[in-house]
């Protein structure tokens, strides 16, 4: 009777620290989830009009990168001293890794900004930022690689897109495509890494689990690899390659819901 009444005390206490960690967690990707919100709306408020964007970029431009430069700074601060105090976060929302994360997030995306002059292609980053940051907090290692290579060939593929508009921009056009083919080369060395070492990798003398669903990294490099090439002789069909890549990566990640329950 004793021994029942202790398990089952166990498995409340169990319950109740799952809960809390799952609450944590929510937290955490609801935070994230507001921030990439306010940004996507800044961004589109300076695309509405020619005029939006023209004050955005003469007047708020300047200021918003020495502010998102200072916090960039300042994360790095935080991160540091939060390390060197050794704080426990398991139970924080905004850790150090979050903090510092949004900090290289919002400094990131106005010095793109600053380059490239297109919001659309900020707010693609954006929602591709927040995107992988609730894979990597809903799903496995194995498909957060996937999600990141994906991600990171839209978003080369359509900067690639630009090609015409200036020489800048077809130098920038001509280095998305080179990186969208080193990329594939280095997903399909990791995918034959893991698959050698079946769902795991070695670094420094320790394996690091990932899973063993390799085969979407290499559909994910076999459209990069396209995507590069296709970039260099015909960058007008770049968007086909990109239809598919987002197609690809809608009917993988349902198949991996499904093979998740």
């Amino acid at each position: 009777m004793v021994s029942n009444e202790l398990k089952q005390k166990q498995k409340k206490a169990e319950r109740l620290r799952q809960q809390k960690k799952n609450d944590i967690m929510v937290n955490r990707i609801a935070a994230a989830f507001i921030l990439v919100c306010v940004g996507i709306v800044v961004m589109l408020f300076a695309k509405k009009t020619i005029d939006n964007e023209v004050a955005f970029i003469t007047r708020w431009l300047t200021p918003l990168l020495i502010i998102s430069g200072a916090a960039f700074i300042g994360s790095i601060v935080f991160f540091a001293l939060r390390t060197k105090r050794r704080t426990d976060e398991s139970e924080l929302v905004f850790t150090k890794w979050n903090v510092l994360g949004a900090g290289i997030v919002f400094f990131g995306s106005m010095l793109f900004y600053r380059l490239t002059f297109d919001a659309s292609l900020v707010v693609l980053e954006l929602i591709a930022v927040g995107a992988l940051y609730l894979v990597f907090n809903l799903f496995k290692a194995d498909f957060f690689i996937y999600s990141v290579l994906t991600a990171a060939g839209v978003l080369l593929m359509r900067v690639g897109q630009t090609a015409g508009y200036s020489s800048v921009a077809s130098a920038a056009s001509m280095l998305c495509n080179i990186l969208s083919i080193v990329l594939a080369v280095a997903g399909l060395i990791l995918a034959v890494m893991l698959i050698s070492g079946k769902g795991s990798i070695s670094f420094k003398a320790r394996r690091i689990s990932v899973g063993g669903w390799t085969w979407p990294v290499f559909v994910a490099s076999g459209l990069l690899a396209a995507g590069g090439i296709v970039g260099f002789f015909a960058p007008a069909f770049l968007t086909y390659v990109i239809a598919a890549m987002l197609v690809a990566y809608l009917a993988i990640a349902i198949a991996y819901v499904i093979k998740m329950m």
